[in-house]
């Protein structure tokens, strides 16, 4: 395959982008200084100018191990990345690029170096991401027959081994395909914290513009103060649970939009994860380089016995899909059992039962944690009162007690840790009332810490275990803590031992 330009509607959108970036610097330009029009239009022939030259710099190519990314005006570079060192392929089509078959692809390569291993084709045929999608499942096939096949559309031939996975694909049970209902998604936005979130930035912001002294604050709250006994406090009531409605309408709506559609296939070795209306977005991901299975509760979900589920993977630092990189949504919301029985079809890691080794935190977890929380708030809080002692603030600092005693007894009660029969852990922790479920294999575990203050040792042989996985373009920290010190050790001493295992056999 020769080198090729991005599509020429790849120029609009660099072009767009290029205004987003400078536009500050052009706003500010433009008050404070003066340039003439002949100038302007200098500026403007310049930037049009650096903009079709970038545009024109950038080609790929692909061939028989490779894809090759050529860029830069000033500085030449060569980006080569070698089909079987692909993470991921992301796909993102907007609406109006479907009828002429275009998308804008980026590649993973999973490395640390920040931009310098994502490659990213802005606007490129649709069927380029079909040919990489097939090269890296098996680079044995030839390429330009997989050209061929993708850009008429007919069934490229397949070696022996894709012609196994493709056996294999036909034959597997359809369940284990799972696609999002739009009442699943509804459900998935009001069970959401999302919306208290947004109530409080809006309240805040409010109330930090307002002029508590202008003439129509002192106006209202003196209608509101003659009108309390009677219907005063009812129309407040009925405003903000108005407000509420509409977040929650508005949160509804943008689930939607993000997730409508979403489904997940798998295909022999490999994950599909597609998503989005106006924008489809889909993601190919190998089931072996996913890093960890999370699934997630929080206390309306856990209540109603529903569960959301992500993964782990790698990535590369300047993807700009913030809801596709380091953890993917796998299932948005889907009954417990239900989730367990899908997950496990996927991703052997995951037990097909929900009824996980865990035993429920101790008593010890929870009272501590519910008191770590409550000396934290007050060191950090506390000493407002002494400035402000109304009964409004000491009722908001009962409330906030509450609250944060809640929420550590809720994480002690949740937290736990235990192995699994097929080489696996799994790590429970809570934080801010949601239960995080993590399972992991033994070889995605990059480290394994315990960790213990002069009090734990000598008084309650408990200890903090950690375990540190990659997510991302880095590592995510997973830490239980307050573990008892006899099953921190037998995990620990678990651990060494199926690395010195694969050590052993490494060196056969």
């Amino acid at each position: 395959m020769t080198p090729r330009h991005l599509h020429p509607f790849a120029l609009v959108g660099e072009l767009f982008n290029d205004i987003r970036s400078f536009f500050w610097v052009i706003a500010s330009s433009a008050v404070f200084l003066r340039f003439s029009l002949w100038a302007w239009l200098a500026i403007l022939l310049a930037g049009l100018d650096f903009v079709l030259l970038s545009f024109w710099r950038k080609t790929y190519e692909l061939t028989d191990d490779e894809l090759i990314f050529r860029s830069g005006i000033l500085e030449r570079r060569v980006r080569h990345l070698p089909y079987h060192k692909i993470q991921n392929i992301q796909r993102n089509q907007w609406f109006f690029l479907a009828p002429f078959h275009l998308e804008s692809i980026a590649v993973d390569s999973g490395g640390h170096n920040d931009k310098d291993n994502q490659i990213t084709l802005s606007v490129v045929p649709s069927w380029l991401a079909e040919v990489l999608e097939a090269k890296r499942q098996d680079n044995s096939q030839n390429l330009q027959d997989l050209l061929t096949a993708a850009q008429t559309g007919e069934k490229a031939p397949e070696s022996e081994e894709a012609s196994a996975a493709a056996t294999a694909a036909v034959t597997s049970n359809h369940r284990d395909d799972y696609r999002a209902s739009v009442a699943s998604l509804v459900a998935y936005a009001l069970t959401s914290f999302d919306v208290f979130v947004q109530f409080l930035i809006f309240f805040g912001a409010f109330f930090s513009h307002v002029d508590m002294d202008s003439h129509w604050v002192k106006a209202l709250t003196k209608r509101f103060s003659a009108q309390a006994v009677s219907i005063g406090f009812f129309l407040l009531l009925l405003a903000v649970l108005l407000f509420v409605v509409i977040l929650l309408v508005f949160n509804v709506i943008r689930i939607i939009v993000l997730y409508f559609g979403f489904s997940v296939n798998q295909n022999a070795e490999h994950l599909t994860i597609q998503r989005g209306l106006f924008q489809k977005k889909t993601l190919h991901l190998a089931i072996k380089r996913v890093q960890a299975v999370q699934f997630r509760q929080n206390i309306f979900r856990q209540l109603l016995g529903y569960v959301s589920v992500k993964v782990r993977i790698i990535t590369d630092a300047n993807g700009d899909d913030q809801a596709s990189r380091m953890m993917p949504t796998l299932i948005p919301l889907v009954q417990t059992k239900q989730a367990y029985e899908l997950v496990s079809n996927w991703l052997p890691v995951v037990p097909k039962d929900d009824r996980q080794p865990l035993t429920a935190g101790s008593l010890y977890q929870s009272l501590t944690m519910a008191r770590n929380g409550l000396v934290l708030l007050w060191l950090y809080l506390g000493w407002i009162l002494y400035f402000v002692h109304t009964g409004w603030a000491i009722t908001v600092a009962v409330l906030l007690s509450l609250l944060v005693a809640g929420a550590g007894w809720h994480k002690g009660h949740n937290t736990g840790v235990a192995l699994l029969g097929h080489g696996g852990l799994v790590l429970q922790y809570g934080s801010m009332y949601e239960k995080v479920t993590t399972f992991a294999e033994w070889d995605k575990i990059q480290s394994l810490q315990l960790r213990q203050s002069w009090w734990l040792a000598q008084r309650n042989q408990r200890v903090h275990l950690r375990a540190e996985v990659r997510s991302d373009d880095s590592t995510t920290k997973i830490e239980c803590r307050y573990i008892q010190r006899q099953q921190a050790d037998e995990i620990f001493d678990w651990y060494q031992q199926m690395s010195h295992k694969q050590f052993r056999l490494k060196q056969q």
